[in-house]
C-alpha cells in the first residue's frame, strides 16, 4: 500500500521523499535510519531537505534487518545516515553539507 502525503510516498516503514533534481548534487543513494519521536533524526531530514537532498527514512523500529545493519556498523544510537561509501550517526550538518 502506498499513501502519498505532501510530498512523501509511505511505503510501510519506508518514507521516500520525491524531490526535483537539483543541479551539482551528486547522483548517490542516501538513507537515514530512524526511531519514532527522534529529535536528532528530524534534525537530519530537515537539513537534508534544506539542502534539497533525496533520501529514503528506515525505521528501525519496524525493520530487525536494518538495525542488525546499523549495528554491523558500530553504531548504538540513531539517526544513522549511509550516503555512498560514508556512513555516520547523529545529527552531523557538516556532513550533510558536504553531500550537497
Amino acid at each position: 500500500m502506498c499513501v502519498s502525503s505532501g510530498g512523501q510516498h509511505m511505503l510501510g516503514p519506508v518514507v521516500v521523499h520525491a524531490l526535483p533534481p537539483i543541479l551539482g548534487i551528486r547522483n548517490m543513494s542516501i538513507t537515514v535510519y530512524s526511531k519514532p519521536a527522534c529529535v536528532q533524526c528530524t534534525a537530519t531530514t530537515r537539513a537534508l531537505d534544506s539542502a534539497g537532498l533525496s533520501y529514503d527514512v528506515i525505521d528501525l523500529t519496524q525493520n530487525e534487518d536494518a538495525l542488525a545493519t546499523v549495528e554491523e556498523l558500530g553504531y548504538r544510537q540513531v539517526p544513522v545516515v549511509v550516503a555512498g561509501d560514508q556512513h555516520w550517526a547523529g545529527f552531523r550538518p557538516d556532513k550533510i553539507g558536504g553531500l550537497a
